[in-house]
């Protein structure tokens, strides 16, 4: 299946968020090397771009809206308005999923 993009997100493109979204997948394939070695079974997700894992949109991340899902568990969504950093965990299709904000600029 083909990763699909929610239409309020875009995604970030700069060295910075790429260097971020290949760190995470390398790191997330070790975990799960680690988990399938002690038995356990390990979904993936996650089937985009591995340097795509960071998304920019004007204003808060909506948990379970489609528009803007990143198509993954383990994403970042960057709220361009206030410049807060979201990562999208329990990700399961394109309406289920969880945002949480992990960076909250103070006024």
């Amino acid at each position: 299946m083909a990763q699909t993009v929610g239409t309020s997100l875009t995604v970030d493109r700069s060295p910075e968020a790429r260097a971020l979204s290949l760190a995470l997948t390398k790191y997330l394939k070790k975990l799960n090397s680690l988990a399938i070695a002690a038995g356990s079974t390990v979904a993936t997700v996650y089937d985009g771009d591995p340097a795509c894992r960071v998304f920019l949109e004007a204003g808060v991340p909506t948990t379970n809206t489609s528009a803007e899902s990143p198509g993954g568990d383990c994403c970042f969504v960057v709220d361009t308005t206030n410049y807060d950093l979201y990562v999208i965990s329990a990700w399961s299709a394109a309406g289920t999923f969880t945002a949480t904000c992990i960076r909250d600029t103070v006024a």
